[in-house]
């Protein structure tokens, strides 16, 4: 059995992650919740979903991560993708992506 449950939208994921993981700032869950909404328009084997948002946001504290760039996604880019050849077609795209979302802010 298998039900499809849409993405929730920007304000009702930053939600979730606030309850979730309250200690993250409020610019990088903006940032973060931003970034993975534009990861989720590329044709991609699996998007990342509500729980790979909390367990990177998650990731980001513990890292001491106060402003997403390209490095820190660089990093951590396994712990929202599972497929390599995913992290392979959004590595080169990791500016894009985050010029993007930071617009969306």
């Amino acid at each position: 059995l298998h039900l499809y449950i849409p993405f929730p939208s920007k304000t009702i994921e930053q939600k979730i992650i606030s309850a979730q993981v309250p200690e993250l700032n409020e610019q990088l869950k903006q940032q973060l919740v931003s970034f993975i909404s534009e990861l989720r328009e590329m044709a991609l084997k699996k998007v990342p979903a509500v729980s790979e948002t909390i367990d990177w946001a998650r990731a980001l504290l513990l890292l001491n991560v106060d402003n997403l760039d390209h490095d820190w996604i660089k990093t951590t880019l396994n712990l929202l993708l599972k497929f390599q050849d995913d992290i392979e077609a959004v590595e080169p795209e990791i500016d894009n992506l985050l010029k993007a979302a930071n617009k969306q802010r």
